[in-house]
């Protein structure tokens, strides 16, 4: 996992898809968004300070990902954090974002921590 100090960096698609996850616990967050098994990609997430994280993640069998939370600060996903803007690229220079189907047709997420 990579902090990227970019805080002009933004999440540039028209309609995110909005999720609510579980606070996590185990060390891991599991993100179902229905993309290709055994996929790698890279995951960017965006807090409510505009600092930036990048991890590379593959899709496991059933079409979501987990997060590895020793990867990111202590509490980083937790339900005081607020808004989390969220992505997923083929590239390491995040320019190739990934559509996602949940429904309609998906570049990013809003996700919020209950």
């Amino acid at each position: 996992m990579s902090k990227i100090c970019n805080k002009s960096f933004a999440v540039t698609c028209d309609v995110c898809f909005e999720m609510s996850l579980a606070e996590p616990c185990n060390g891991f967050l599991f993100v179902d968004v229905n993309l290709t098994p055994t996929a790698v990609y890279y995951f960017w997430v965006i807090d409510k300070f505009k600092n930036v994280y990048m991890e590379e993640i593959t899709v496991l069998g059933d079409g979501s990902f987990g997060l590895d939370l020793t990867e990111y600060p202590d509490g980083f996903f937790n339900v005081n954090a607020g808004i989390f803007q969220a992505f997923l690229t083929t590239d390491l220079a995040g320019a190739n974002k990934v559509t996602f189907t949940i429904v309609d047709d998906y570049e990013c997420m809003i996700i919020e921590i209950i």
